[in-house]
Parts: C-alpha cells; sequence; structure tokens
C-alpha cells in the first residue's frame, strides 16, 4: 500500500501458526441483529451506519470496503487507532458496528456488552459453534487475521525445515492447545508450501481490493 525498500520476494515463509477470524459485532441497541439484517439498513440509509476500524488498509477496513463495493452501500468508516479503541467505542455506543478478532469479540459478546451479527469467516468456529457465519445470512465475506513466521529469502533450507517442523511441533502441543482454546486462539498450522500458496492467494485478492478502494500506491 505504500512505497518500502522490499516486497514479499524478499521473505520466505515458514508457517502459519494462526487464523483469527473476525467478528462483525454490533452495539445492542442497533436496530439490526444479522449482517444480512444490517446490509438491508445500510442500503435504506446510505452512511448512518458508523463502522469503527482498526485503522485505514487494516483487515476490518478491507472487508468493510468489500462490504461497501459487493452489496453497493455506504458506511461511515472512522479509524479508531486500533482494535481496542474500537472496541472500547463500540461498548461505549460511539460506533453502531465494528469487526474485533476473535479473541477481541469473544469477551464482550459473551457478556452481552456487544451482539454478533456473523462470522467472518468460511466455516463456523469449534469454540462459538452456535455464532453462524455471515455467508450462512447470505453475505459470503471474510476478513481474517492471520499470523505467519517468515526469513530471509536467504536462509539456508535446513533452517526453516528446523523451524517448520518446531513451530508445528509446538502449535500440536496438548498444553499449548489447552492455553489457545481458553484465550480463544483459532491455531491453525500450515507448513512453509501451503503457508505461500495461501499468502498468494490472499496477496491477490487484497491487491484487487486496495486498488479498486484508491488507498493504494499511485
Amino acid at each position: 500500500m505504500s512505497d518500502v525498500p522490499f516486497t514479499e520476494k524478499d521473505y520466505i515463509p515458514v508457517a502459519r501458526l494462526d487464523s483469527m477470524p473476525r467478528i462483525l459485532s454490533a452495539h445492542p441497541g442497533t436496530p439490526y441483529n444479522t449482517v444480512k439484517e444490517m446490509v438491508e439498513y445500510a442500503k435504506k440509509n446510505p452512511g448512518a451506519i458508523k463502522v469503527g476500524v482498526a485503522n485505514v488498509g487494516t483487515t476490518d477496513y478491507l472487508a468493510f470496503c468489500e462490504l461497501e463495493l459487493t452489496y453497493g452501500i455506504k458506511f461511515n468508516i472512522i479509524p479508531q487507532g486500533g482494535g481496542g479503541p474500537a472496541r472500547v467505542a463500540l461498548i461505549g455506543g460511539h460506533i453502531d458496528v465494528s469487526a474485533p478478532t476473535l479473541v477481541e469479540a469473544s469477551p464482550v459478546i459473551t457478556s452481552g456488552q456487544v451482539k454478533s451479527l456473523g462470522m467472518m469467516d468460511s466455516k463456523r468456529n469449534p469454540q462459538f459453534p452456535d455464532m453462524k457465519t455471515c455467508a450462512e445470512y447470505g453475505i459470503p465475506i471474510e476478513g481474517n487475521s492471520e499470523n505467519y513466521l517468515a526469513v530471509q529469502k536467504d536462509t539456508p533450507p535446513e533452517i526453516i525445515n528446523m523451524l517448520q517442523e518446531t513451530f508445528k511441533k509446538v502449535l500440536e502441543d496438548k498444553g499449548f492447545l489447552e492455553l489457545a482454546k481458553k484465550l480463544n486462539i483459532n491455531v491453525a498450522y500450515l507448513d512453509s508450501a501451503a503457508a505461500k500458496k495461501r499468502l498468494d492467494e490472499v496477496r491477490v485478492h487484497y491487491k484487487d481490493l486496495i486498488q479498486k478502494t484508491g488507498i493504494g500506491k499511485k
């Protein structure tokens, strides 16, 4: 999105560590209870829904841009300077809608401080089996936040293999998985080859979206 002295070609992905779905969340006082109802409301009330995002260009921002472009709607998107401030603003009713990650959203949804309009993922999460995905409401929008381990491109293959296998063991460790479950961390290991394939797919999707929104480098 901006001019930097490196590209993705300067790095080799070692592994994907987790994939955190975003939860489309709304203040309890809003008149819509699903993503479909929210989209219908936005069509009738252009710009009326105040959307809080971490910042311009973040995955939550791009998810709302994709909703606008796909369904011909308009939000009032307000950058909050981070996921934490966005969550606080949503709880306080200063914004109407936000899309925190599963880790950020789970405690405030469980407590009833905000309500879920749908999980922005392709399938339901086993930790919240009753929470429908946006796709189940007929709005197939995704907005995962994923973490990867990467190394410089000149890293010896044996080092990459060692790191790949070590992280695989850690992410499959029973004790680690129990802790991850308590924290609602969605462990989603991919090896180096699969991680690269996934990143290539994501890059194509986001590059197109970024160009359409006009926020990318000229």
